[in-house]
């Protein structure tokens, strides 16, 4: 259970690093929207986060208790941006994979959040495993979670035009 922890978060990590390094000016412009972020820290987060990403994919791999640790850890202070903003009841998008198109932030991104904290307990707790099919289970239901997450957004991008 623990391989297909790492395969999903891995691919899932990639993908999100990926999308903001393709369109940074989209990941800058959701991060300053955030009214408590200054326009230089914005710009500073805008290559630091999806290289975090991409840091802890090749760290999930190569040290994958290590790279778990450092998952959770990235995956709490997403997830506290999120739900503080939430409290403080602004809308925002969280620019996830980079849009800043995307449908406004609320509970189903709390929950898919849970579901990334969750495969990152599992890599944690469970006993390490190499099983091939695990391994190719996790990547193909990142594969499934990103057609869902890219799907619900431009469904919701269509509906608002």
């Amino acid at each position: 259970m623990a391989a297909f922890g790492q395969a999903f978060l891995v691919v899932v990590l990639v993908a999100a690093a990926a999308a903001k390094l393709a369109r940074p000016g989209r990941f800058l412009r959701t991060l300053t929207s955030l009214p408590w972020l200054s326009l230089p820290a914005a710009r500073v987060l805008t290559r630091l986060v999806p290289l975090a990403e991409l840091g802890v994919a090749v760290l999930l791999v190569v040290i994958p208790l290590a790279g778990a640790i450092a998952a959770l850890a990235l995956l709490v202070v997403f997830t506290g941006v999120l739900a503080g903003e939430l409290v403080a009841g602004r809308r925002f998008s969280c620019g996830c994979f980079g849009g800043t198109e995307s449908r406004p932030a609320g509970p189903v991104t709390l929950l898919r959040n849970a579901l990334l904290l969750a495969a990152a307990a599992t890599i944690v707790a469970l006993p390490r495993d190499t099983e091939p099919g695990a391994l190719l289970a996790g990547a193909g239901a990142a594969l499934l979670f990103l057609v869902l997450e890219v799907g619900g957004e431009t469904l919701w991008v269509v509906r608002r035009q």
